[in-house]
């Protein structure tokens, strides 16, 4: 029997093939060694020493090393090299910290850090987007290079640059030099230009200067961080310096939640070159305008600091023990935008000295140190430096630790307790330091919040020792020898006073040194409470009175729509706020700055539409400086706008007057 047998016959490989599998085989060997290279590179990092970090970081930034073709991203407290590209995307940004300079970089901007040709003061050269510099008081020389134009910039000075590259040629730019503060040089073809704050320099895309009508905002700084240590809004000061605009051009500044201001919660009309605006917290975008242009625009933050919430040890929690002590896990809610956390706990709720003071990196932490009783514990969120204000403690919480088979009066002995009753007490006898004792006001002692504004609050201390020298200090740190304090005098005699103490709770003591060679301090700090500022009452007698109609007929008889109120005892100036009710929420149309008369006149009726409005009036004190030192109880009322009413219809009292 015959069988069939079908043989397949091998193509040999052709001349094609094996160039394209030689060029296959190239291009994965050039992948590995530029990965390779990349490694190396990386690992060769740890070597050098970074020229700053990366202190906070949004959405997407990316890092190129010099000398490497793969990006990196960047995260927050990545660190940064000299000769780094940096590149922010769009809706990103990024801060970095370098050598005691901290620069901004907004979406669509792309950086390189390297040094000027000096080889040692720092310099940025920009291509494209915009960035923001605060040049540290004590740093060194710190330069831009914008497409060949140089900004060099002096110790203190905070600026912002923008560059627009209109095509893919680079000569084929513009850029904007605003300085906020200090003052920058401005260089180009060997002429230079002194820029100083309020001031701004604007060059076209021919490389000419051009007259622009714009607005320098001096305050708040591009990207302004904030961190708000109570519950209250946050009182935020607006100052601008007007550039070509006339003096009878003036401003509309608006505050929104989103960056196409769709969702305006804020509107101030009328301005000049300042406002004061109180803001919750946030991010939020700001703009000033004048007839539907728009003159400066920028965004700023603020953080809540009052405080974590405490988690564990729930509060009036017990811990017994036989032998060991028990482990304590504190654990407390985490901040947006905290570095660290600073844990105190104290046997008092004073904190007066906390036997616990530690900063953690996390929002927990372990200790198994402490003994029989009952135990105060507060946390303080820690901020980047690029932040303004100080954050709070946390409302105080508790637990009570207790032995199992303890005997009365002996549940505070420590080892040291222990010692004194075991030694003789010939063999214990040391000299000991004097007393330093603080006299005035009382520990715990509360002042009005209106006392302590206007008059000068006395601090005292007693000590019979020679004392040759001594430093009183005023913290709102349980410790007041911690950190930086609030006030500080050296030598200041037995009796100090310190005019406008705030409120809150204040923390003192004094530090001497004494003739014998002691430093001394006072054995528990002194503790000030400075009670809130009472409100003043609200406005009465509010016309138009609440319910008020008005039609399309009244706004076309008079000139503007007048609101008047009755004077309130201990008020010299008053907020007026108007608030239109949609189908969207409260938007608000005008919020006034402080007017000593109690009318308004809205002259521009433009801004009105169909429907509720609901007007307010805060009577406030103020001081000759404009500073508020005392807030009211807002008063409101509403009115009605119909233009389809035929007549007026009056609910209670007029309404509108000339």
């Amino acid at each position: 029997m015959k069988k069939n047998t079908k043989s397949t016959r091998i193509k040999p490989i052709g001349f094609v093939d094996c160039l394209v599998i030689i060029i296959l085989l190239g291009i994965a060997a050039f992948s590995i060694n530029v990965f390779r290279l990349d490694l190396l590179h990386t690992i060769n990092l740890r070597n050098v020493e970074p020229i700053g970090t990366v202190v906070i970081r949004k959405n997407i930034v990316q890092r190129r090393l010099a000398d490497r073709v793969i990006w990196d991203r960047l995260a927050t407290e990545s660190p940064v090299y000299l000769g780094d590209l940096i590149r922010v995307a769009d809706l990103s940004a990024a801060t970095l910290h370098i050598e005691g300079n901290s620069i901004d970089l907004n979406e669509n901007t792309l950086i390189r850090i390297t040094r000027a040709p000096d080889g040692e003061s720092l310099q940025i050269i920009m291509s494209e987007g915009n960035i923001s510099l605060a040049a540290a008081a004590d740093s060194g020389k710190v330069s831009l290079d914008v497409n060949g134009r140089q900004v060099q910039v002096a110790s203190g000075t905070i600026l912002t640059v923008s560059k627009t590259v209109f095509n893919v040629k680079a000569a084929e730019d513009s850029m904007r030099l605003q300085v906020n503060e200090g003052v920058a040089l401005y260089i180009e073809e060997g002429q230079a230009w002194e820029v100083h704050a309020g001031g701004q320099i604007a060059i076209d895309a021919g490389g000419f200067e051009r007259d622009e009508k714009a607005t320098v905002v001096i305050h708040p700084v591009s990207n302004a961080r904030y961190i708000n240590g109570n519950h209250r809004p946050y009182m935020v000061d607006f100052l601008w310096n007007k550039i070509n605009l006339n003096t009878d051009e003036l401003l509309r500044l608006e505050i929104a939640a989103d960056r196409n201001f769709n969702y305006i919660f804020y509107i101030n009309e009328n301005l000049d070159n300042q406002v004061r605006v109180a803001i919750d917290n946030g991010l939020w975008y700001w703009r000033l305008s004048h007839a539907n242009t728009v003159f400066g625009e920028g965004r700023f933050t603020i953080l809540d600091g009052t405080g974590p919430r405490l988690q564990s040890p729930a509060v009036s929690s017990i811990f017994t023990f036989s032998n060991e002590l028990p482990t304590i896990h504190f654990r407390w809610d985490a901040v947006d935008e905290a570095t660290a956390y600073i844990l105190e706990v104290c046997d008092t709720p004073y904190f007066m000295t906390p036997r616990i003071h530690r900063q953690s990196q996390t929002n927990s932490y372990t200790d198994s140190s402490l003994g029989v009783g009952t135990w105060y514990w507060q946390v303080t969120p820690v901020f980047s430096a690029v932040y303004t204000g100080h954050a709070s403690f946390s409302p105080a919480s508790y637990f009570t630790i207790e032995r199992a088979d303890f005997k009365p009066g002996t549940e505070h002995l420590d080892l040291a307790e222990w010692f004194v009753t075991e030694i003789p007490p010939e063999l214990l006898y040391t000299p000991e330091p004097p007393l330093l004792l603080l006299s005035a006001p009382e520990p715990g002692a509360r002042i009005e919040g209106l006392t302590a504004l206007r008059q000068r609050t006395v601090f005292s201390w007693e000590c019979e020792a020679n004392i040759i020298q001594s430093r009183f200090v005023l913290s709102r740190n349980a410790d007041p020898f911690q950190g930086t304090p609030a006030m500080e005098i050296l030598n200041p005699g037995k009796t100090i006073t310190v005019n406008r103490l705030g409120e809150g709770r204040w923390y003192w003591n004094i530090e001497a040194q004494t003739a014998d060679g002691f430093t001394i301090r006072a054995a528990e700090h002194g503790i000030v409470y400075v009670l809130s500022v009472s409100l003043l009452p609200a406005a009465q007698n509010l016309q138009p009175a609440r319910g008020y109609y008005f039609t399309m007929n009244d706004l076309q008889t008079h000139r503007n729509l007048g609101f008047r109120w009755q004077a309130v005892r201990g008020a010299n100036a008053y907020i007026f706020t108007l608030v239109h009710q949609t189908e969207r929420g409260s938007r608000q149309l005008i919020r006034t700055q402080p007017i000593s008369r109690t009318t308004y006149a809205l002259e521009d009726l433009r801004i009105l539409d169909r429907g509720t409005f609901i007007w307010q009036v805060e009577a406030i004190y103020r001081e000759a400086n404009g500073a508020i030192v005392q807030r009211g109880t807002i008063a409101e009322s509403t009115f009605v706008l119909d233009f389809l009413l035929p007549s007026t219809i009056h609910v209670e009292g007029s309404g509108i007057f000339e």
